[in-house]
This record gives structure tokens, sequence and C-alpha cells, in this order.
């Protein structure tokens, strides 16, 4: 009966969510016809992971998508509810209710709940204990309530709620409760608490709610009764109208932020309320990052008396908000309150009507002679230009400020500069050499600023540049993914990027870029010499060397010493050119943290014995030339963190013999660049490899291929011309677990099981393989047999039109994978004439007897179609494995 009730809850509110339809088809069958649904295919939990994101209501919608859609939602750990989509109280709780029946104590972790409980809403205690079950779920993590209903209301109807024992609650957020009285509370995870329009018990549940959460971080307060003590790590924020009579803190971390928006009334008592202000402010002076609002300070401002602030000692950085009219006699007092400020960012506001203000005070703070190094404006444009004035106050009295932003916003009083008053500020004097100022216009609007203030590039003028505003070690990051020709266009931008690329860690040069090579060359030289050899972290040469003398390279030298002289992590040299290698010596003794090295068409001319790449973990050799089996063998063992070794040789190339010996070595990539010519072709490959993960070979043509060691998990990607080592090379992969083969590899392989059935991979449960479509019946079974323990295999079918006749039908083999293993088959086809793809799929269905999904993937490359009904025979056609489902996608 129970389930009967929920059945017809939950169907009221698919039905209020308009997804419910009595005529939708739930898609029993084993056989889905779509375009490709990526998402469905997932596995349950990572399902779960994604409804997480989703309130309850969008999740509950995915039920109506397939079968396999239907119950995920329940297994949600979250529950995100809004009270309107319910008919009233009594179907929302119910719901609530049979969902935590359904999962059980131990498994909700979220809890969301949005009430709308007005005037008409009198089952306020209806929510008591259907709340009370949820925070008595064991594991719940996040508990949210919030009633829209607000204050607004004619009467108080807030939410009831008893906190109790939570041991796994890490965020509590409520709006609009009451809470109850407090019987054993213990909150050992919280450390999230927002707390708006809540009513307390009584004065001490607000301390006893914040003192039993040890280790609580971040703690919100809005209208609240009361508020006696509680401890936070990193922010503090006071609001809106608070009125103290006492606040005390014991004790802050040394990184404490602080944020005063309080707005204070002035008392018939004024001394008293002083009092309370000095002592409130006087805790914070040792902090070192501090936000105030005008409402704060108008306080100040407005008192007859204001030179009771206390002294900040520790603030480094501070953010004012302040009134146009008060600022000169204001922004004295507070800075003359922070003797070691380093960073100020001022918010301007004005009040009409815009009255004449005092001048500002000839008496200097010690910040502006000793500290201060960074302003920050940001203000209206005012017809008397107040904001220029206290831009050209700290120009002329600050000695070591550094940089000067002043942004102006015209659309909020429709007002205009004098013709000529920001040039005479770009023009006024400054006490610091160093200063750079930059004027930028909020929202845009016409200025022409004098050529000789914009040559001098003391200023810069423009529209909104949120970018410029980064801090210089971020910029100099940015510029790291540019080249070296990108990152010095922007020195163009503005003064702030004039020098900027300098500071880059890293040359990313092309020699087509220089007129001649000396100049390139000199170029590098001359950075080297200006910051110095050990700043350069990365570099990266694209060069067309041709160079026909005989004499060493005037790069080489340039090179080597970027190689052995600078903290060099990342170096690469590509050799466009192709046809004149570009000559190096491998003397790399000094280079101990090198990271990536990666050449291409560079001669190894030389090596030293004592080599060693301590922390090189990416090396790549595109065509280089090396002189001897040994230069190539120092090289790699020279390298004992080595992780990824990708070489395609050169026919210039010497090495007979290549040996590979790496303990640490993840991922080789071997190939043959130039396949058709055979001169001087390596014809032996030796590795001891015991860490190998992933092994890739092109192109090659061995005599001898030796495999020492290597995992257990390695993966193999196969495309290369087998000829004598056919034997050889399947005695050593006979027993690799995850496979890759090309159409001409496995062409090879099924030539020698041809002959010699006995060749077995017994170790391989993936496949991956390319054929011709036309020769694939022939093959498959063939290939199938050689596998008897496969589980995954996938196949690509290409078509070449010289492979189109003599098709034959598939064997009436039957492999021992198809009987015992094989789990799933992924096939990717064009669509033929004579459907061979649609015969390899009927192949699996009506043989393997373990198969849970096939899919097939067609596309159109040969611009054919299938004839009507050849998809509908095969959908229909029996099935040996009663869990087998079938997809068909087109691409």
């Amino acid at each position: 009966m129970e389930e009967e009730l929920f059945d017809k809850s939950l169907k009221r509110y698919l039905i209020r969510l308009g997804v419910y339809s009595s005529s939708v088809r739930e898609e029993e069958e084993g056989v889905v016809i779509r375009m490709e649904d990526m998402i469905s295919s997932l596995p349950e939990p990572l399902l779960c992971h994604i409804l997480n994101f989703l309130t309850t209501e969008q999740a509950v919608r995915t039920s109506v998508l397939s079968s396999r859609w239907r119950h995920i939602w329940k297994l949600v750990p979250r529950l995100e509810l809004d009270r309107a989509d319910f008919r009233d109280n009594r179907d929302c709780t119910y719901f609530i209710d049979k969902f935590l029946a359904f999962q059980g104590k131990p498994y909700l972790r979220e809890f969301k709940l949005t009430i709308d409980q007005g005037v008409f809403g009198f089952a306020v205690s209806r929510y008591d204990s259907c709340l009370g079950r949820v925070l008595d779920m064991r594991k719940l993590e996040r508990f949210q309530v919030e009633n829209k209903f607000g204050r607004g209301a004619f009467y108080d109807f807030r939410t009831q709620l008893t906190l109790s024992v939570c041991e796994a609650l890490v965020c509590l957020k409520l709006h609009f409760v009451r809470l109850n009285e407090f019987e054993s509370l213990s909150l050992p995870c919280l450390k999230i608490m927002f707390l708006e329009d809540v009513v307390m018990p009584c004065d001490a549940a607000a301390e006893e709610l914040i003192s039993c959460s040890p280790v609580l971080e971040v703690l919100k307060i809005c209208l609240a009764l009361s508020l006696k003590s509680f401890t936070l790590k990193r922010y503090l924020s006071l609001m809106d109208y608070y009125h103290f009579r006492s606040f005390e803190i014991a004790s802050v971390a040394e990184s404490l932020k602080v944020d005063i928006g309080v707005e204070f009334e002035l008392m018939t008592d004024y001394l008293s309320e002083q009092k309370i202000i000095y002592n409130l402010l006087n805790n914070f002076s040792g902090v070192k990052y501090m936000t105030i609002s005008w409402k704060t300070l108008q306080f100040i401002y407005n008192s007859p008396q204001t030179n009771f602030l206390p002294k900040f000692h520790g603030l480094t950085r501070l953010r004012v908000t302040i009134c146009l009219n008060a600022s000169s006699e204001l922004l004295p007092i507070v800075l003359e309150s922070c003797p070691n400020l380093k960073h100020l960012t001022l918010e301007l506001l004005i009040h009409y009507p815009e009255v004449v203000i005092a001048r500002l005070s000839t008496v200097l703070p010690r910040c502006l002679v000793s500290s201060l190094e960074s302003v920050e404006m940001e203000s209206p444009v005012t017809e008397l230009a107040t904001e220029l004035d206290l831009a050209r106050y700290f120009m002329k009295n600050s000695t070591t400020l550094k940089k000067l932003v002043l942004r102006l916003n015209q659309s909020s009083t429709g007002v205009k500069h004098k013709p000529g008053v920001l040039d005479q500020l770009i023009e006024s004097p400054r006490l610091s050499s160093l200063c750079q100022l930059e004027v930028i216009p909020v929202v845009f609007f016409s200025l022409k600023v004098k050529e000789k203030a914009m040559q001098g590039g003391r200023s810069g003028t423009s529209g909104e540049d949120r970018i410029s505003i980064l801090p210089e070690p971020l910029l100099c990051h940015i510029l790291t993914f540019l080249t070296t020709k990108e990152s010095v266009r922007t020195s163009v931008l503005s003064s702030r990027w004039r020098d900027i690329w300098l500071w880059v860690p890293r040359l990313d040069l092309d020699q087509s870029d220089f007129s001649e090579e000396n100049t390139c060359v000199s170029f590098i030289d001359k950075f080297l010499n200006f910051r110095g050899e050990s700043y350069l972290r990365g570099f990266k040469l694209n060069t067309d060397h041709n160079d026909d003398d005989e004499g060493p390279s005037v790069e080489e030298a340039c090179l080597m010493r970027v190689v052995n002289k600078c903290k060099i992590q990342h170096f690469e040299i590509k050799n466009y050119f192709g046809f004149c290698y570009l000559e190096m010596s491998l003397v790399f003794s000094m280079c101990d943290t090198l990271v990536s090295l990666k050449l291409s068409f560079v001669m190894m001319s030389d090596y030293d014995q004592s080599c060693s790449l301590p922390c090189l973990k990416t090396l790549h050799l595109e065509k280089v030339v090396f002189q001897s089996d040994e230069v190539a063998e120092a090289l790699i063992s020279s390298s004992p963190v080595l992780k990824d070794l990708k070489m395609s040789q050169s026919e210039y190339d010497s090495v007979q013999v290549l040996r590979v010996r790496s303990k640490s070595l993840k991922s080789f990539t071997l190939e043959r660049a130039d396949p058709d010519r055979v001169e001087n072709s390596l014809e032996t490959v030796v590795m001891d490899t015991p860490s190998l993960e992933y092994l890739n070979l092109i192109n090659y043509q061995y005599t001898s291929f030796q495999i020492v060691s290597m995992s257990e998990s390695v993966k193999f990607d196969i495309d290369v011309v087998l000829l004598s080592i056919i034997c050889n090379f399947l005695s050593f992969v006979s027993h690799v677990r995850d496979m890759t083969i090309s159409r001409r590899t496995l062409e090879f392989i099924y030539y020698h099981l041809e002959i010699n059935r006995r060749s077995k991979f017994y170790g391989l449960a993936r496949l991956r393989a390319t054929m011709f479509s036309n020769s694939s019946p022939a093959m498959l079974p063939v290939i199938l047999e050689a596998c008897p323990n496969l589980k995954h295999l996938t196949l690509e079918l290409v078509y070449h039109f010289l492979v189109t006749e003599g098709t034959s039908r598939l064997l009436n083999l039957l492999p021992p994978s198809l009987i015992s293993s094989l789990e799933s088959v992924e096939i990717e086809s064009p669509i033929t004439d004579k459907a061979t793809e649609l015969e390899l799929v009927r192949y699996f269905l009506e043989n393997s007897t373990r198969l849970e999904k096939i899919v097939l993937r067609l596309n159109q490359s040969c611009l054919r179609k299938h004839k009507p009904g050849f998809l509908k025979q095969l959908i229909e056609y029996p099935r040996c494995s009663g869990l087998c489902q079938f997809v068909i996608l087109h691409c």
C-alpha cells in the first residue's frame, strides 16, 4: 500500500514537472537504434555522480529517457527540492520520507529544501519531524533549509528545527528558521555555517552552536539576535547594523582578512560610542589586509573629533570606499593610521550636490614617505576633477610609489573633464622616478593624449583592460604560452607591457624572423647576458640550417651555452631544412636540470662518457643522426628517470644495433622515417625495459628484435612489415594483454597462422585491428582462433577499390574465444553494397555465447546505402547470448 502511495506521489510529481506520459514506450528490448549516446553507456556510479550536480527535479526528469535511466535518480545520495513543485506540504514531506526509507540512514550525503511557508501555509509543524529524520542520517554532510517567505510576512512563519549530534555534517545553511533548544549538540566536522535571519532559543544558544564546531572555518550571520564568540581562520566580515557594546578578539591568525561595513549611529552619548568604535578597530591593529566601507568611515567623518583612529601597524593592503566630498579631509587621517601601508585601493563615490571641498592637508602621512608602492583609484568623472587632485597628491608626495592606476567612469555622471586637464595630470612632476601612471576609462570616451606624453611611456589610456592589472609574475606566466616574437609584440601595448617579455624565462625563436644567422645568435646571447644564464628555463629554436662551411657552426657554440650553462628544463631544436643537418656535440655534462629534450634533423657528432641527465623524462629524436651505436646508447642510459622515448631513424643514421636499457621507461615509439630507403637500416633492437607500459613500432624491417624484460601490462601498437622476424615477433607478444595491429601487420600474421595454427596469443584480452572489409570474412575466424582468451575486440574495416572482388563467406570455424570469453565487439565500417559489415555482426550474434554488447558504427564514406529491410532483419536476428545488447550508431 505504501509503495502504491509513493508511486502515486511520484506520478503527481512527474506530471507537475511536465515529463510524465502514459504513452511513453518502455524500451525493454535489447536493441536501440539512435544517434550516438555516449553518456548512457557510462557505468551507473558515474551517472549518479553526474546527476549529483542537478536538482532532484532535473534528476527525476531523466527517468523517462530509457529503461536504463528509470531508477538511477533514486541512487543519487542528494535531495534538492522546492516545495513549489508539489501540490501541498503533505506531498512534499511524504516524498522526502519515502526517499529516506528507500535509501536508508547511511546513504544520504546532501539535502536542500526551499520552502515558501506563507500566511496560508499553517502546517509548519509538518516539517519538524521530517527535517529531524534528515538530520538523523548518519553520513549527512550538507544541510540547507531556505524559507523564501521571509520577514515580509504578517506572522512569523519560521521553520522549526532541532539540531543534535551530526557527526559528518560539513556545511550548514539556514534561512528564516527558528532553532529549538539544544539537548546534546555536537558538530565535530562542521566547517561552513551560514545563519540568515535565524532565531536562537536564547542568548547562550549562539555561543553553544559555534563552540561545538571545533573545525569551523567560515561563518556568516545575518540578522541574528545574539552573537558572543566565534573562531575563524582566514576571513572576517562585519556588515550592516550591528551595535556592539563590546567586541573583543582574543587571538587571530596572521593571515586574517577583515572586511568592515558596519553602520554606526551618532548617539547622544558620543564619547561612549567613540570608545566602542575605537575598541572594535583596535582589535585589528595587527592584520595585514583590511577593507573599510563608507558606512564605517562616515561616522568618523561626521563626528566632532576625527583623530581617534588606532594605528594599524601591520596593515600592508587597504581597500577603502570613500565619498569624494570627504576625501580631502578624511584620506590623510586614514593614511596616518597605516604607517606601513604598501597597497591602497580607493573606490570614490559622489553625493549630490557636489560642493567645493577643502584642500588636501600638507602634513604627509608616514606611509607616503616610506612604504606606499601602488595606488588604484576608481572614480566617476566630476566637474571639479577632485579625483585628479587625489592622483596628483600621491604623485607629488609619495617617494616610493611605483604605480598609480586611475579608472574613470563617465557613464555614472555624464560629465567630461575640461580640455587639457588629463594632459596636465600626465605631465605633472612625480616625486618617485619609478612611478608609472595609467588612466583607464571604464566606459569608452574620446580622449586625445599628447604624443609627447605617449612617447614618454609613463602613461596609457585605453578601454577597460583587465589583463594589464594582473601582477607581473602572472603576466609572465601568460606570455610563456606565446612565442618570443608574439611576446615582444606585447611591448607596444602600454608602458606597463614594455619590459615584461624580458622577464619570461623562456625563448621560442624562429630563425626566419631574423635577417641572418648571426643576428639570431646575437639576440640569444644578449638575452642571456641581460637576464643571467641561471634565469632561462625553456628554449626552442626553429632553424633552416644550411651551412655548407666545414668550420664549426656559430649556432652550435650558442646552443651549447644554453644547454650547459643555463638552468634549462625544456630544450627543443627543429631544423626545417631537412638536407643539411645541424651538427651538435653531445656534451650535456653540466645539464642537471633538463626535463625535456626534443631534437629534429640534428647530427650528434660527439659524446661525453661522463654525460648525465638526472632529471630527463621526455626524449624525442626525429631524424637525429648518431655516428655510432655507442652515442645513441649513451644518451638513453644517461637518463635514469626517462619516461617517454620517441625515435624516428634517419636514412643517414649509422646505428646498426639499438640498445634501449632503462628501468624507468614507460613509453617507447620507434619509427622508420624513410621506409622505402633501406640503406643503413637498423638491423637489431635490444630492449631491457622492465617498467615499459606502451610500445609503438612503425615502418621498421628488423633482422632481430629482442625484449629482455618488460611490464606485464604493456600495450603494443604495431605497424611493421614482419617478413623474416614473424616467428620472433609472435613469441614475445604471445602473452601481451592489449594490442593494436595495423592492416598490413595483421595480414602477415594471418598468412603465418594459415601455415602454423599452433601459434597462440594466450594472454591477449583486448585487440584492436584494421582490415579490408572484403578480406575480413576469411581472416577474422583465423585471427580469433589464435586468441583463445580474448574479451574485447575492436575492428576498423576499410574500403579499397582494388579489393572488391572475390569476397568469401565466413568460415564455419568457431574459435574458443567466441564460446568462452568474448564479451564486447565494436565494429567501425563504411556502408558497402554487399553488406559485409552486417555479415560480420550476424556472425558474432549467432555464435558468441557470452557476448554482452556489440556496437556497429556506420559511415557513408563509400556513398552507399543498405537495401531496404537489411537493418531490420539484423535487429530481429536470433542471438546466442540472451544478455547481448546491439547498438547501431550512424557517424
